[in-house]
């Protein structure tokens, strides 16, 4: 992961365009992380959007908008989920579409307390995928179990 100012310009993948700013202009799209695997890259931005490029299909996805507003201050990416932490202590797990599976929808959870609006500065996966190591700017350290295949596609229990 790179972090902290990335810039504020214009970038391009391969003929797709990281846009300058959302919302009919108003909202500055400043980006301030970035992460590779073999798969995607993703990149967070100041304005809580991501722009996920698929290496596989060649392009870059739609933006997601994961907390509006809430800067992106970290990313982990493990296979296909995505962990993402925010400037106001929102953290986000999203498991974006499998290609194996022919999946179109993108499950998302949602962890707005464990840290108490302390901004995150870190996100890690364990090795096995089942776990989302989280830390902030006030030094604590959440461990947050990822429970895959509910009903809802899946869920955090914190440790």
């Amino acid at each position: 992961m790179v972090g902290g100012g990335v810039g504020n310009a214009s970038y391009w993948w391969k003929g797709a365009k990281i846009p300058d700013s959302f919302d009919l202009g108003t909202v500055p799209v400043e980006l301030t992380c970035i992460v590779s695997s073999s798969k995607y890259i993703v990149i967070g931005t100041g304005c809580g959007a991501l722009f996920i490029y698929n290496k596989t299909r060649g392009r870059l996805l739609r933006p997601l908008r994961t907390n509006s507003f809430e800067a992106v201050t970290s990313i982990h990416l493990l296979d296909d989920c995505v962990a993402i932490g925010h400037n106001t202590g929102t953290l986000v797990v999203i498991r974006l579409p499998n290609d194996r599976e022919g999946g179109t929808t993108i499950a998302q959870c949602i962890d707005t307390d464990s840290h108490r609006r302390s901004p995150i500065t870190c996100v890690e996966w364990s090795l096995d995928g089942k776990k989302v190591i989280s830390g902030d700017a006030s030094g604590t350290v959440i461990v947050s179990t990822v429970m895959f295949d509910t009903e809802n596609g899946f869920e955090f229990a914190m440790r």
